[in-house]
């Protein structure tokens, strides 16, 4: 219970808001031309973001076989007039048999050193495959504990926590599985199985919500207490973790439950945000930022502020002010987005998935009262 204490310090009440300050729009329309060495497919799909670079995963829609990857973006928070500017890598990660409407699914990037992961979720045919980079995202290579299996739900990377309810054994890579009510975990470098699914050796954590609905889109933890954040059907739910491999209850309870009105419906992501404080006065306490995607949504049909939401962990709803940058408003998208914090800049990148748009904010949550530091104050 102490643990429990601690994260609902400083608890938000219903009626609070937050506010963001853009720092940077970046165009991410290079990464989908196959002519260039940043190509990662057709759409950019999913994001990583660490405080310093951002890493951006694709998803192929050619209409047959097609290659997908990631780049990694340089210096995203440069200034032009300085002489700086933001640099794409070469694709790396290539997938040159994804098929039509697959892709990476979900992206991670793990801050903590001295091991630097990056986890991606790719769906070659039919969910099919975990990957992960390794040393600072040089190194990329498939981790097939989950082979073959349904798991189109996300990526969540577990830092080495050594205190609270973390995991024994240091970091791991974990995805929600389709149809499973259970939270597997892969070892980061050799993706080995640590807790597998039902009829496993070593069965994962029960993460079911009540009722029970397993069409798991993505996944996220809190680092310092393993305590899981999830997506399903256009709800976002929780449970907080009691043990090394168990949550409360065995059961994830809804921060936002939206009746499932998200069958059949991909794109619904979300990133935990723990430690957000606004010295204003407005909000204090950790939350999720996520993006309302129900079943049927269409291209042009998302107002960006009003599809990419927070709540607080304790399940009260957070009003976000977002101050954009000339006071410019998004065009409309489809309704999928991504999401990557940074807590140690308190930094938000939010990704646009929808076609030429394809757009990528980095957004402040420094919540001063007066100007935001720039750039160069990371």
């Amino acid at each position: 219970m102490a643990a429990l204490a601690v994260m609902l310090s400083g608890v938000p009440v219903a009626g609070q808001s937050l506010s963001v300050y853009e720092r940077v729009r970046l165009n991410l329309a290079s990464t989908s031309n196959n002519l260039n060495p940043q190509y990662v497919g057709s759409f950019p799909a999913a994001i990583a973001w660490n405080g310093s670079s951002i890493f951006i995963a694709g998803l192929n829609s050619t209409g047959t076989t097609g290659t997908t990857g990631i780049t990694r973006v340089t210096n995203p928070l440069a200034a032009p007039g300085l002489g700086v500017v933001p640099t794409f890598s070469t694709a790396f990660g290539l997938r040159s048999n994804t098929g039509n409407g697959r892709g990476y699914t979900g992206s991670r990037r793990q801050r903590q050193r001295p091991r630097r992961g990056l986890g991606q979720r790719h769906d070659v045919a039919r969910h099919d495959r975990w990957d992960a980079g390794l040393r600072r995202g040089r190194r990329h290579a498939p981790l097939d504990g989950l082979a073959r299996r349904p798991a189109d739900g996300g990526r969540g990377l577990r830092p080495g926590v050594r205190r609270g309810r973390g995991e024994p054994g240091g970091a791991g890579v974990s995805g929600l599985v389709y149809t499973s009510g259970r939270r597997p975990l892969l070892d980061l470098a050799t993706g080995t199985t640590i807790y597998g699914l039902t009829c496993s050796a070593v069965p994962g954590m029960v993460i079911n919500t009540s009722p029970a609905n397993t069409e798991w889109r993505d996944v996220d933890f809190d680092p310092a207490t393993g305590d899981i954040y999830s997506r399903n059907s256009n709800n976002v739910a929780y449970g907080i973790r009691t043990g090394v491999n168990v949550i409360s209850g065995s059961v994830q309870q809804f921060l936002v439950n939206n009746a499932s009105s998200g069958t059949a419906t991909a794109g619904q992501n979300l990133a935990f945000m723990p430690g957000v404080t606004d010295p204003t006065g407005s909000f204090t306490g950790n939350a999720v930022v996520w993006n309302n995607r129900p079943f049927g949504t269409t291209n042009g049909s998302t107002v960006f502020t009003a599809a990419n939401r927070v709540v607080a962990t304790t399940g009260a709803s957070v009003t976000v002010d977002w101050n954009l940058l000339f006071d410019s408003t998004p065009a409309n998208g489809n309704g999928w987005y991504d999401f990557g914090y940074d807590p140690v800049t308190k930094t938000l990148a939010v990704m646009d998935f929808q076609g030429l748009q394809q757009n990528l904010w980095v957004e402040s949550l420094c919540f001063c009262a007066g100007l935001c530091p720039g750039p160069r104050g990371l």
